[in-house]
């Protein structure tokens, strides 16, 4: 009987249930696309690159054509969330505010650890909602002021749950006794120390309750904020049964549902930094406590699968700590991007304080995959790696973690690790031993937003290079327009005392303009690693795979997407004019120095290009074409490297005949083809 009043449950909220709102509250509300009377949104249960996840609001239900992942709201809850099929039910009932009967409502009295400790929690509970009521009694003005001063508002006060232990050490001890615990089972919970002087060691300090991952109070970390008070800092909980720092993340049970939503968790140092982050707006964020991330942590970060975001401080140790965290994460095959320094302060809690939530926000996206990091770390404020022992011990550390890349992420590093070395992107990429990987189909992934590598397309083979120069007819769709012409006259004339063929001009134009049509052309540009003779086209290049990078979905430019080419063309001018020079020793762009010290003669070229190419009209996709272009592009370099030989020679004073010269343009060719 019990068995099928709990059946009947599960039919009765999986039909209530909203399961575009259910969808929405994990994946984000933009990811569903309405089509008609349906919903497609990519699939999270597979590498999906086009949408593929039919979502049916009348039935209730969800299907993927592509792996078969299918069911109502409450299985999308399990399946996606990794819960138990009565969790996963009562957090459909949570999302849609559907009751339930309080028999089958979530208790934390159903965990084991509750089973064995009872007494002790409780009493962690109470003592918790004593300092609470502290911080708002008379005792808790100075408190109050305090916490008032740092930009702490009631809403922040209670969400992390901030209290106040009194001056009187006795009083909170006494109200537990009043309550009926004994002493015994408040040692047990760490609450007092074995001696025969009962009090409270956080006398008159500011308390912040420091929770499990189920949102048990499970010990307490106090804050001196006067002057003339004794001891440190911050005074722990001691470790006991129920509090080892090492094993816990700091708000874990309140970031776990966001950060699954968002496919991120931000990871600081302390408390303070973590509040300063929630203030801020980021909500998915956890404290280590320290600068030093555990295995216990890193399995706990691994449970959340999304990516893990590294932002302890900017001294010395937090940039230690983050190099030292890596090989946790890469064994748990956790996606990890890692924040550099921040700038006007050693920490984020310093950054909101003087610079506000806006700048924290802006510098808390100043991510670079590890590669990158790890570069930045060894340049140590140099321009260049320049001894060859160095480039070996830093390509072969990088070569585990730049495997995990994705296609779009390992040309950009290749690219500027060649910048910051002696070496060419040709003599880097067999260094590192990069093997394309069949891409498995995943358990689950965790948002269209997680990262570049979690849900990239499968692009088409490389084009060979060794292949005879081909006689390409130049984009007729294209070169019969008056903005075409315009545009190319526009690029020959910068050009003009560069001695650059027409062809050049226009092969490369043809190449960029061609870039935004598809996300797959921009793929095998990538892979072709051609470089432009024109500079700005480098430039423009690497901002159109900033767009795509920034949203995985994308298939092709829209004129949302030329806007945001414009305008990040005008937030780095801006940010020229207005952001003084500092001292960082990490000058890293993830690929994108070249735009931020682009000039301004380039600057017009680029929002000329940009603005010009919104009124092409486009002639559609060729793969094999855009193909044929890039490989002309290689041939055409090649002519322009011997031609540029050549003219070094004859400025040297020796006369080539036209037989010496196609013969040695031969022999120039077969000694570059790759």
């Amino acid at each position: 009987m019990a068995q099928s009043q709990e059946n009947n449950l599960f039919r009765e909220v999986a039909k209530k249930s909203d399961i575009v709102e259910v969808i929405g509250f994990y994946l984000g509300s933009s990811a569903l696309k309405k089509s008609g009377k349906k919903y497609l949104c990519l699939c999270p249960f597979h590498n999906d690159s086009h949408p593929s996840m039919q979502v049916d609001p009348q039935r209730n239900t969800f299907h993927c054509y592509v792996c078969d992942t299918y069911g109502d709201s409450i299985t999308f809850v399990e399946k996606f969330a990794h819960l138990p099929p009565i969790e996963a039910l009562r957090k459909v009932a949570d999302i849609c505010q559907i009751p339930i009967p309080k028999t089958y409502e979530k208790r934390k009295e159903s965990d084991p650890l509750f089973e064995r400790f009872p007494k002790e929690l409780k009493a962690l509970e109470e003592l918790s909602n004593f300092y609470r009521l502290s911080l708002q009694a008379r005792d808790g003005k100075l408190a109050r002021d305090y916490l008032s001063s740092r930009g702490m508002d009631a809403k922040t006060i209670e969400h992390f749950g901030i209290g106040f232990a009194p001056f009187d050490p006795r009083k909170s001890v006494a109200a537990l006794r009043g309550l009926g615990f004994d002493v015994p089972t408040l040692e047990r919970a760490g609450i007092l120390a074995p001696s025969a002087d009962i009090k409270d060691r956080q006398d008159g300090r500011i308390i912040f309750p420091i929770t499990d991952h189920r949102g048990h109070v499970v010990g307490f970390s106090g804050r001196k904020f006067l002057p003339d008070q004794e001891g440190g800092k911050y005074v722990n909980s001691p470790e006991t049964e129920l509090f080892h720092k090492g094993r816990i993340l700091y708000h874990l049970d309140h970031a776990r549902e966001s950060a699954r939503k968002d496919g991120y968790v931000y990871v600081v140092e302390g408390y303070m930094d973590c509040i300063a982050f929630q203030r801020a707006g980021i909500d998915s964020v956890v404290a280590l406590m320290g600068a030093a991330l555990t295995s216990e942590q890193a399995d706990a970060l691994k449970e959340l699968n999304v990516e893990c975001r590294l932002f302890l401080d900017s001294d010395e140790p937090g940039q230690m700590g983050e190099e030292r965290s890596l090989p946790l994460l890469h064994e748990r095959k956790i996606p990890t991007r890692i924040g550099w320094k921040l700038t006007g302060g050693k920490d984020a809690d310093e950054i909101l304080t003087k610079l506000g939530p806006e700048e924290l926000l802006r510098q808390a996206q100043r991510l670079y995959d590890v590669p990158m990091f790890l570069l930045g770390r060894r340049l140590k404020g140099r321009k260049i790696l320049a001894e060859s022992q160095e480039i070996e011990r830093y390509l072969s550390e990088i070569r585990p973690y730049f495997q995990d890349l994705g296609a779009i992420s390992r040309a950009k590093d290749v690219r500027q690790i060649a910048r910051r070395t002696s070496l060419t992107e040709e003599e880097i990429l067999p260094l590192l031993q990069v093997e394309d990987k069949k891409e498995e189909v995943a358990p689950k992934k965790t948002s269209s937003s997680t990262m570049e590598s979690a849900r990239r397309p499968s692009f088409p083979p490389r084009p060979t290079r060794n292949e005879p120069i081909r006689n390409v007819t130049l984009a007729p769709k294209y070169t019969g327009t008056d903005v075409f012409h315009r545009l190319f006259l526009f690029l020959r004339d910068l050009h003009s005392g560069e001695g650059m063929a027409g062809s050049l001009v226009k092969n490369e134009l043809i190449i960029v303009l061609t870039l935004p049509r598809s996300r797959e052309a921009y793929a095998d540009f990538l892979r072709s690693h051609v470089v432009f003779c024109q500079k700005e086209l480098n430039v423009l290049a690497d901002l159109i795979g900033n767009v795509y990078l920034s949203d995985e979905s994308l298939v092709a430019f829209g004129a949302t997407e030329y806007e945001r080419l414009l305008g990040s063309l005008q937030q780095e001018s801006a940010a020229q004019k207005t952001e003084p020079e500092e001292e960082d020793d990490f000058d890293l762009d993830d690929g994108q120095d070249e735009a931020l010290s682009m000039t301004n003669d380039v600057r017009v070229a680029l929002v000329q290009i940009v603005q010009e190419s919104r009124l092409l009209e486009s002639p559609g996709y060729d793969p094999q074409s855009f193909r044929n272009y890039l490989q002309n592009e290689q041939n055409l370099l090649r002519i322009r490297r011997f031609e540029e030989e050549v003219h070094q020679e004859r400025a040297e004073g020796e006369v080539l005949s036209v037989d010496v010269v196609s013969q040695s343009f031969q022999t120039y060719r077969k000694k570059n083809s790759r």
